[in-house]
């Protein structure tokens, strides 16, 4: 069900990605919901902050082609079709864990999507899938169907935790 890939990038492109990310001058935009089309907002604490690269067929950020070699290695191992959605979450520590909303990327008939979540900091957060907790490992990707719901979980030993979300067909 969940393909994982540890060690997925070459280190010297990890570490220029997750120094890009973990910069003071890489924009981070606020967000009151981690889902897009349903609006899901549970509680106060259901916020991070996204940097969209890639949405509705365009380029929507100058950053795009910096992470765009992610999309390469993807492509080594699972045809991509057509790129969906390519978006980095950033989740703030609120000392204490915090689960946000099971959800699906896209509503679940859409069928054939694939969701690829590629985390740049280990910590004790993570993602749960389906029920089971995949916590947050540097430089590990983990890939699955977009019919499984899944969450991020907001880590309590680090300042933060930063996810690549990658959707595709």
């Amino acid at each position: 069900m969940v393909k994982i890939y540890k060690d997925f990038l070459l280190p010297d492109l990890f570490d220029k990605l997750k120094n890009t990310v973990t910069g003071k001058d890489f924009p981070w935009y606020y967000n009151t919901s981690t889902v897009v089309y349903d609006h899901i907002l549970t509680s106060k604490f259901e916020y991070m902050f996204t940097h969209v690269l890639y949405l509705e067929d365009k380029i929507q950020s100058t950053w795009f082609h910096t992470f765009e070699p992610v999309l390469y290695s993807i492509e080594d191992k699972y045809k991509i079709s057509k790129l969906l959605r390519f978006k980095l979450n950033l989740y703030t520590n609120q000392n204490r864990e915090y689960h946000h909303a099971p959800h699906t990327d896209f509503p679940k008939e859409q069928q054939g999507i694939n969701i690829g979540l590629f985390n740049f900091i280990t910590c004790n957060g993570g993602t749960t899938i389906d029920d089971k907790k995949y916590i947050s490992n540097q430089n590990e990707l983990l890939v699955f169907d977009n019919k499984y719901k899944h969450n991020g979980i907001v880590q309590t030993d680090t300042p933060n935790r930063v996810v690549l979300n990658v959707c595709w067909e």
